[in-house]
């Protein structure tokens, strides 16, 4: 288990130990079962954190996901296509406004800001893989089965190198969360799924994930490849 799932792992028993302290009061008003996760994801409505957590499962599930991708957009398919670096300032300016119309529109979509978006949508991502995982340990009741399965997990890599990355922007760019979605699409992907991005030029390492809606967003914080991890990469 990773640090980053390990912290998960923390947080999820300090809620566990939340949710036992409140079952006296879970009956006495409605969505009161609920109350202990709204609060765990710093919501005070019950209601607003239920929609956003119905919404997360049905875009998990792909039942709800955006008509047309955010790369098949004209102003993002042509920064794609024809280089970001060599737009024209009003292109530039239009290319984010549709960007940013995105990222609301999916912010609407669950029911929070703008700014709270990414982070309450990676809190909720690790704990439900971490709820999926527990389950899983509690139906195998074999932590020994988990435990390998878990070491022999492997990711998804794709590299990047720095001609591409320049041609988005650079690292950090509106552009690279988009190129890496498409980029991630093409190689069989799926939408929800965590993968490696190997920045060559870089020498570093990072963990994404990607939607349709808006591109694919930073799942972990870049770190320095490792001698070993450097094998194979060209």
């Amino acid at each position: 288990m990773n640090l980053r799932k390990f912290s998960v792992f923390a947080l999820y028993l300090g809620m566990v130990f939340t949710l036992q302290a409140q079952t006296l009061t879970v009956k006495e008003k409605p969505f009161a079962s609920y109350e202990p996760y709204a609060n765990f994801f710093g919501f005070s409505d019950t209601e607003a954190y239920m929609k956003f957590a119905q919404s997360m499962e049905k875009l998990r599930s792909q039942q709800l996901r955006s008509e047309v991708d955010i790369w098949a957009l004209p102003q993002v398919k042509k920064a794609l296509n024809d280089n970001y670096q060599t737009l024209g300032s009003e292109e530039k300016s239009e290319l984010s406004v549709v960007v940013n119309q995105r990222q609301r529109e999916l912010a609407d979509l669950l029911g929070v800001t703008v700014k709270d978006l990414l982070p309450l949508m990676n809190k909720y991502l690790d704990f439900a893989e971490l709820q999926e995982s527990l389950h899983q340990i509690e139906q195998s009741k074999n932590k020994d089965l988990y435990s390998s399965a878990e070491d022999d997990e492997e990711i998804e890599r794709i590299t990047v190198n720095g001609q591409l990355l320049f041609s988005w922007g650079g690292y950090g760019s509106i552009m690279m969360g988009i190129g890496l979605a498409e980029l991630a699409g093409t190689r069989g992907i799926s939408q929800y799924q965590e993968f490696e991005v190997v920045f060559i030029e870089r020498q570093t390492v990072q963990t994404f994930m990607y939607n349709n809606f808006s591109g694919a967003w930073a799942r972990s914080s870049e770190r320095e490849l490792l001698p070993n991890e450097h094998i194979g990469i060209e």
